[in-house]
């Protein structure tokens, strides 16, 4: 699959990457360093050829600058139970705040994953405590960047990890 092709995710995972998983996008600057930051929420488009990820400025400032000059964009989605992964690489199209519909999305996907993760952290790590932890911004801390498909891979610790997985769009 090259990346100039389009994919989309199939109607499984779409519905499996909008869960609770833990989500990081991979970025490189304009000089070829990368970066990496984590995702505090995620929502798929109706055609399923685009993934719209929740950054927090205060905490993905150097992503949120590479994308700006290098539109290239990694996003891994992994469940931390079960190691089921997915990568999806795109190009960024649109960088937009997120405003008041990013902070609840981002509230909702964070106390999800907190209580995902329920009995596998210490007892006095609660969902609502990790949730603070995870999200620490204000609503005007939040960016939508919407990410177009180009490839999609299983990431899953296996044989089948690498291999490119996904429909192509038509």
């Amino acid at each position: 699959m090259t990346d100039a092709a389009q994919v989309r995710l199939s109607a499984e995972q779409a519905h499996w990457v909008q869960g609770p998983l833990s989500v990081v996008v991979g970025t490189c600057g304009s000089v070829g360093r990368p970066h990496a930051a984590r995702a505090v929420g995620c929502c798929v488009s109706p055609d399923r050829g685009s993934v719209t990820v929740v950054l927090q400025a205060s905490t993905a400032t150097q992503s949120l600058d590479d994308l700006r000059s290098d539109r290239r964009i990694a996003v891994v989605f992994s469940d931390p139970l079960t190691h089921h992964s997915l990568q999806v690489k795109g190009t960024a199209e649109r960088i937009e705040p997120a405003g008041p519909a990013g902070r609840e999305l981002s509230q909702l996907w964070v106390r999800a994953f907190a209580h995902r993760l329920k009995g596998t952290v210490p007892d006095t790590w609660t969902p609502e405590a990790l949730a603070g932890v995870m999200l620490t911004g204000a609503a005007d801390d939040l960016f939508f960047v919407t990410v177009r498909l180009r490839a999609i891979f299983d990431q899953t610790p296996g044989p089948a990890a690498g291999a490119a997985v996904g429909t192509h769009a038509n």
